[in-house]
């Protein structure tokens, strides 16, 4: 359950002699040293008018684009902000070192904790170039951005890159790691353009992706494929595709279907079934929270149940009841403080059962629950490249791995698989792999991650 997020009253005194309102504005990273732990805060301001507007996340706690209220600035440089996310409030005095770090301290139910926020610079480079095509797909538009090589008068191979579960930005920014437009970045520095772009429904995108299927965003896909064919840079005879996570699923299936495509990379993409997939992430964070075996073999047998409910349509209100009941009654293990904070258990366990179960009855996730990526690896003809992370909790490496092993040795397609061992599901160099962690790591891939990718794009897409 994702923890509770306590509604945060930030505060900055910003000496007025040295510094603008502008100097609030951008990408912020930091943290709150709370009992020798680090709380990482990441904020975003921007300018509206003559104030600003402004998010914050708390990824330890998996809150993201949490809206921040009541922004002001005062005549002598100091800046109010302020959001709500739960019953308590809490207060950060602080100053600018200089134009990229503010320091001070926080201050939480009577409680004092250093707090520190560093400026996250943009990549000021010249080494590339961005345009912002949309293109159209029946009656939604597909909004995206084509990176390619600052040069002139050339053809580049393409690659367009395909996100993971959920609706995602173009940059596919998870908590505060931008992990498409650092691939973007980095293929162009090495001589490859790429096509990133808003799921339906987010960004500039229209449409709504959970109301869309499987065969509906592959669609979108390939409108995109066709389109690239046409725009200038692009090497129309060397496009590729490259998917991360549930991405790869559509990935696979388009590789296998259009000759359009002429390599395919699969970045921790399921090789099994979402439905076993799922079963298998509640086993392994099961474990790694230290469950016994008995509790674990519930928590199984719980989604086990789940999945069979949806085949079968039948008797949703008798699965909505127990999942309320058993939620309610993991909610009475949790410490009085956060019980409180709650409010209602069984009306809380009642929203939250019902967010979920309406996510898992959508047009998506129905088409995409049992279907097989394997049998769209077997029909490739192509190059293909699968990275894994070695301590991925979410896609775990040794049964993908294995199911896409046995069943690309049936096909024809020039594969390579590799595991990062100290990767998870982002590819960041990771402690314990578990999704918690995401928003306190570097927001960075592993050393050897892009330079595997580009020496393989080298070696095997681009021969």
């Amino acid at each position: 359950m994702k923890q509770l997020v306590l509604s945060i009253l930030l505060i900055f005194y910003l000496p007025f002699n040295v510094l603008s309102q502008e100097s609030l504005k951008g990408d912020w990273r930091g943290f709150i040293t709370i009992n020798g732990t680090n709380l990482t805060i990441l904020t975003h301001f921007s300018r509206s008018g003559s104030g600003f507007v402004g998010t914050i996340d708390i990824p330890q706690q998996m809150a993201q684009g949490i809206q921040l209220l009541h922004i002001q600035s005062t005549p002598n440089d100091s800046v109010f902000f302020e959001f709500q996310a739960g019953m308590g409030m809490a207060s950060f005095n602080g100053k600018f070192k200089n134009t990229s770090q503010i320091e001070g301290d926080f201050h939480q139910n009577g409680m004092t904790f250093p707090f520190q926020l560093n400026r996250q610079e943009e990549n000021t480079s010249h080494s590339y170039r961005n345009v912002d095509p949309i293109f159209t797909n029946k009656d939604h538009k597909i909004a995206g951005t084509l990176t390619y090589p600052n040069q002139k008068d050339s053809f580049y191979p393409c690659i367009i890159l395909l996100s993971g579960s959920g609706a995602q930005t173009r940059d596919e920014d998870i908590l505060g790691f931008p992990i498409f437009k650092r691939i973007a970045h980095y293929l162009a520095d090495h001589g490859t353009a790429t096509f990133r772009f808003d799921d339906r429904g987010t960004g500039q995108s229209t449409g709504s992706i959970s109301d869309a299927t499987l065969a509906d965003l592959t669609t979108d896909v390939r409108v995109i494929v066709d389109s690239l064919k046409e725009r200038k840079f692009v090497d129309s005879k060397r496009i590729g595709l490259l998917g991360h996570s549930q991405g790869g699923i559509i990935g696979s299936k388009l590789a296998a279907e259009d000759s359009a495509i002429r390599f395919l990379i699969l970045m921790a993409s399921p090789a099994l079934p979402l439905s076993e997939i799922t079963i298998d992430q509640v086993r392994s964070f099961s474990k790694a929270q230290g469950d016994t075996d008995s509790t674990t073999a519930l928590k199984v047998a719980m989604e086990e149940h789940i999945f069979e409910t949806l085949r079968e349509n039948q008797n949703l209100d008798s699965l909505k009841n127990q999942l309320v009941d058993y939620t309610v009654t993991e909610l009475q293990k949790l410490p009085d403080g956060q019980k409180n904070k709650i409010g209602d258990l069984k009306s809380f366990a009642n929203r939250q059962v019902s967010s979920q179960l309406k996510q898992m009855r959508t047009p998506f996730y129905r088409s995409i629950m049992d279907y097989n990526p394997a049998s769209d690896l077997k029909k490739l003809h192509i190059p293909v490249l699968l990275l894994f992370g070695g301590k991925d909790m979410q896609v775990l490496a040794v049964p993908n791995q294995s199911r896409a092993r046995h069943t690309l040795t049936q096909s024809d397609a020039d594969y390579k698989i590799v595991t990062i061992t100290s990767a998870n599901h982002l590819f960041q160099h990771a402690q314990t792999g578990m999704p918690g962690e995401y928003g306190s790591l570097d927001a960075a891939f592993t050393e050897d991650f892009l330079p595997t990718l580009s020496r393989w794009l080298e070696s095997h897409a681009f021969k």
